[in-house]
């Protein structure tokens, strides 16, 4: 069955601290995260803290390509630039400082250790659900 979460609104539940996400995550907050992600069309990215679960989780809409990823960190980046972002949790714009290339170490649905590279609209995608881990609202 899926299991689709409400939206969290509350900023005080949104900036506890995440803890690592652990194989025991992939069948109960990885699958929540994932049933609620494909249950809101709009969204190209999404954290579990997002969803009620402080883990430190996200999905996201990879150019077409569902990828969930485990404990995600930003290993690499370059290009500063202010971007113009809207957050579901805030239900407004804000201006957010990104990086318009960066590399993320990460650990795939069998926890094996992956690196990607993303740019442009995604690489931000990805650091604002990374940021959302690391209990960063903007």
């Amino acid at each position: 069955f899926p299991m689709v979460k409400p939206i969290v609104k509350d900023i005080y539940t949104l900036v506890q601290p995440c803890e690592p996400a652990t194989p025991m995550d992939v069948n109960g907050a990885a699958k929540d995260l994932l049933d609620t992600f494909l249950d809101n069309g709009k969204v190209t990215g999404m954290a579990a803290n997002m969803i009620g679960y402080t883990k430190r989780i996200i999905v996201i809409n990879n150019e077409g390509t569902i990828q969930l990823m485990f404990n995600p960190e930003v290993i690499e980046m370059n290009g500063l630039y202010p971007a113009d972002e809207y957050c579901i949790c805030l239900e407004r714009r804000h201006t957010a400082k990104r990086y318009e290339t960066i590399v993320v170490k990460y650990q795939d649905e069998h926890f094996q250790e992956q690196t990607a590279s993303f740019s442009g609209f995604l690489a931000r995608i990805v650091q604002h659900q990374i940021d959302h881990c690391n209990s960063l609202v903007i």
